[in-house]
């Protein structure tokens, strides 16, 4: 028997329960809104540009993104965290590199331009574009 959404239940239990209940909320375009988590530690030096990013990318494509704080390495290892910061759109990470670590650590991003500590603007939006293209200029709400 699962423990209710609070007491006995871990933090991230409580979170995995939050996001099944979004799952079936839709937008003002009438779709079901993506689910866009961003996972970090308070530490990490990039976490705000992704926060930022995010922010922007989610007036475009209709969300709004989750902040998850990952503060031990046990609850690293119990998110699958690869490291700070992370974004995960409907619970996969469009980033993750195959056999990368699991642990409470910065994480850097391969660009064009060599390793950075957070994917380009235009990286972020072609991820969300896999899952959900936004709307047009001429879209209207639903």
């Amino acid at each position: 028997m699962e423990a209710p959404s609070g007491e006995g239940s871990t933090k991230l239990e409580r979170q995995h329960n939050h996001r099944q209940m979004r799952s079936a909320v839709t937008g003002r375009y009438g779709r079901r809104t993506m689910d866009v988590e961003l996972l970090y530690f308070e530490g990490c030096p990039s976490w705000r540009v992704m926060d930022e990013r995010l922010g922007v990318l989610g007036a475009e494509f209709d969300f709004e993104h989750q902040r998850i704080l990952v503060d031990t390495p046990e609850a690293a290892e119990r998110a699958g965290f690869l490291g700070s910061p992370t974004v995960r759109i409907d619970g996969e990470d469009p980033f993750a590199a195959p056999g990368a670590a699991v642990g409470l650590s910065c994480r850097v991003y391969p660009t064009v331009d060599g390793l950075i500590g957070c994917p380009t603007l235009a990286e972020l939006r072609s991820a969300l574009q896999r899952v959900a293209p936004a709307p047009g200029p001429g879209a209207r709400p639903g």
